[in-house]
């Protein structure tokens, strides 16, 4: 007989004839696009600590060992059209007379065009209306190369009726269209005043820094000379200038004899040596006297030469 299956209390505690159940224990187990996710986020995150540490390596590489390295900059598509004067937003100058600038293809010494300058536009406009036909506007070769500093001077001149008012010069580029301004207000300038049609034996040069006045006489001739001290002025301590002051009848004012056959040559400095002088003020106002006065002694004079010499 099989093992007492009785207990003490006479019930039964083991039923033989059933068969042993043992219980496993139920596992979950999450699905496979889950850990692909996870994974995934794992490798994200490896990335972007790879990448901040490389960040951090690159910018310590630079500040210890990357100054004065850096590559130079590309110019090659860089197109430059500048001005001493000019700009994009303008400014207002006053000026003496004429109006001078430069027009340049560079910015500084490193930034130069890379594209040819082909020609440039100016234009001149006076309470809005377009006065560039009244103008007389002088310029050097307007087209520049690409590659190497080049300049181009630019001079205008205006009738006297726009001297006091505010006229805006404006110069276009081509091919491509950059616009560089200013505005001008124009006093007269310190000129002089060259001999009139019906008087002969004297002329006044300009020569830089200096105002030349030559004299000459066929005959016996006193010429009066006035000129404008605040523009220009003569060294006393020069012989030939010691020579005009013997003359000297008042401030600015000179009557000096020439003998017949001879030249007398005066130079007379100018205040402003970037000042242009022409025939549009009286800087400089010579005349012939009625009379002839007689010569002090040591006078400078140089024998005029002969035509068949």
């Amino acid at each position: 007989m099989d093992e007492n299956i009785y207990g003490d209390d006479g019930l039964i505690t083991k039923d033989t004839n059933e068969p042993e159940v043992v219980a496993e224990t139920i596992k979950f187990r999450k699905p496979n696009h889950f850990r692909r996710k996870k994974a995934l986020l794992m490798v994200l995150l490896v990335i972007l600590a790879c990448a901040l540490l490389a960040g951090l390596v690159f910018g310590a590489y630079k500040l210890f060992f990357g100054r004065g390295k850096e590559k130079a900059y590309d110019y090659g598509s860089a197109f430059y059209f500048a001005s001493d004067l000019l700009s994009e937003k303008g400014k207002d100058y006053s000026v003496n007379g004429v109006i001078r600038f430069e027009i340049r293809n560079y910015a500084d010494e490193l930034r130069v065009s890379k594209e040819k300058i082909e020609n440039f536009e100016i234009t001149l406009k006076c309470d809005g209306k377009d006065i560039t036909e009244n103008a007389k506007v002088s310029t050097g070769e307007r087209s520049m190369d690409s590659g190497m500093k080049s300049n181009c001077k630019v001079e205008i001149t205006l009738p006297e009726k726009y001297y006091g008012q505010k006229v805006e010069v404006s110069c276009k580029s081509k091919p491509i269209a950059v616009v560089l301004k200013g505005t001008f207000t124009i006093s007269a300038a310190y000129d002089y005043s060259v001999a009139e049609p019906d008087d002969e034996g004297y002329s006044v040069t300009e020569n830089g820094v200096y105002v030349e006045i030559s004299l000459t006489a066929e005959e016996d001739t006193t010429f009066n000379v006035e000129i404008n001290t605040k523009k220009l002025y003569v060294l006393p301590t020069d012989d030939e200038q010691d020579y005009i002051g013997r003359y000297k009848t008042d401030d600015g004012k000179y009557t000096i004899p020439v003998a017949a056959g001879s030249e007398t040559v005066i130079h007379l400095l100018k205040a402003d040596t970037n000042q242009s002088f022409d025939d549009s003020s009286k800087a400089i106002k010579v005349t012939k006297s009625d009379k002839y006065i007689k010569p002090n002694d040591n006078l400078i004079v140089k024998e005029k030469e002969e035509k068949n010499d």
